[in-house]
Parts: C-alpha cells; structure tokens; sequence
C-alpha cells in the first residue's frame, strides 16, 4: 500500500501551499501565497526565493515547457528557471503588464502569457500581444490551457471563454450555454 509522510518546515516545507506541479522527471514543485516555491524531489525539499535570485516571492503558476525550464507567473513578470538561472520576462521586454496570471506552451513551442491586461506569445525572444483589438472578450486573463488539436483556451474575467486557432479567436459566453463570463479555470 500507499505511505502517507507529514511534513512540516523542519522539512523545509512552507506551511499552506497553493498551487503543486510535477514536472517530467517526478519533482513536485509548490508554493504558497508569499513563500516563494519549492521543490521537492522525493528526497529532499529546495526553497527558491528572493535570496536565491527569484524575482518574486509570490507565485501565481507553475509549468514547465517542453525543454524542461520551469515556468512561474508572478506579479513582477513572468519567470524561466533553467535550472541554474532565473530569467525574467515583464514590462521592460514587451509584456503590456507585469501581473502574469498563467503560462502554457503550444504544440508549436510558443509561451502564451495571460496577464491582467491582455495576452502574450513568446516565439523566439519575440513578444507579440493580444487585446480587445484582437478579438478577446476580455483582456482581464485568468487562466490559458492548449487542447490536443492545438487550440488555446482562455479563461477571461468577465468576457466569458475565448479559442484562439492560431488564425481566429471566437468567444463564448451566457448565450453559447456558460454559466458565468467569469472564467476561474479552463
């Protein structure tokens, strides 16, 4: 059967965690509202926080992109963690806010970036963005996921569920059958 282990922050564990990710080799990566993030690697825990060359303390998401680098949205920008370095994405390299709410990776290698004032896709080191211009319902964006055929989900709040194809973003609200336009997960 199945050991269940308690641990605490003797352990190096940071008390009321929020969000947990498990990355490809097995490692659980969580966080908590101002502890930073920590891994865990089945053995032992690691915490990185400011000291350590985060950015933020306060972590929004995690993933992990099909490289292997570690993804954290923050409200200070968006975060890549090589493994080594951290490396941070925000106003200064083209991102329209800084409140980064969540990242995914599409099935051609490009980073979407959901802020609270519109979406980003990253290919390349080039930032290209997304607003009401461009078909979102809603530039206040909660959460993002990619299907298998490809299509981007994006959770809005306020403007109900956008698809985005890679050609054209369609929108769905109250009239197409949700039964809010506020979108808290996708």
């Amino acid at each position: 059967g199945a050991n269940i282990i308690a641990m605490d922050d003797k352990d190096g564990a940071i008390g009321t965690v929020i969000y947990m990710f498990k990355d490809k080799n097995g490692a659980i990566w969580m966080n908590a509202k101002f502890g930073g993030v920590l891994k865990y690697d089945g053995k032992k825990f690691v915490r990185y926080r400011k000291e350590q060359g985060l950015f933020s303390n306060e972590i929004s998401c995690i993933k992990e992109d099909k490289e292997g680098n570690i993804w954290l949205g923050t409200q200070q920008g968006a975060i890549k963690f090589d493994g080594k370095q951290f490396t941070r994405y925000n106003k200064e390299q083209g991102l329209l806010s800084d409140d980064v709410r969540d990242i995914e990776q599409d099935l051609k290698g490009n980073i979407w970036i959901a802020t609270g004032s519109g979406l980003h896709k990253m290919r390349d080191g080039t930032m290209t963005f997304f607003t009401d211009s461009h078909g979102l319902a809603n530039t206040n964006i909660k959460n993002l996921t990619v299907d298998k055929t490809g299509n981007l989900w994006i959770g809005t709040v306020g403007g109900g569920l956008n698809r985005y194809d890679g050609k054209y973003m369609m929108t769905l609200t109250k009239k197409h059958g949700l039964s809010d336009k506020i979108i808290r997960s996708v």
